[in-house]
């Protein structure tokens, strides 16, 4: 079997969540590549934002923000170290500021340090309208077993 580069394996996942399981909450988000850095191993997503995703004020919910960052990250691990679902060993999010307007936000990853059992992650949502952080997140995840 032909192993495939980063990027077409990303964009092979996406596809998964966004077809074969539209109908899951992840694929309710419905992430898109929108840039690739192999290089310096980010992956940046566009996810359109819904009126379902808003909370009682008309801002995105934290919940769905964090839900976003949490899809780009398990992707961003997987896509650059290929050994599956990793396990949050610590998480801290910052809430930076309310979301309230725009059609979509954007989330960028960067994959940090990494050990061999270990990486740490960088993940920051951005307002579309603003440009502006909203969200940031910084992890450490253990990786699965190969």
């Amino acid at each position: 079997m032909t192993e495939i580069d980063n990027e077409t394996w990303l964009v092979n996942e996406l596809y998964k969540i966004n077809v074969c399981q539209a109908n899951t909450f992840i694929g309710h988000l419905q992430p898109a590549l929108f840039l690739f850095d192999e290089e310096h191993q980010i992956i940046t997503l566009k996810y359109p934002i819904f009126e379902w995703q808003k909370n009682l004020h008309g801002y995105l919910s934290s919940f769905i923000a964090e839900a976003m960052q949490e899809v780009a990250i398990e992707l961003a691990i997987n896509c650059f170290t290929r050994t599956g679902i990793p396990s949050a060993e610590s998480n801290y999010v910052d809430f930076v500021r309310r979301i309230s307007t725009g059609d979509h936000v954007m989330v960028e990853t960067a994959i940090g340090r990494m050990g061999e059992n270990s990486v740490s992650v960088m993940s920051s949502l951005y307002d579309s309208e603003k440009g502006k952080v909203a969200a940031k997140t910084k992890g450490i995840y253990r990786l699965s077993e190969k």
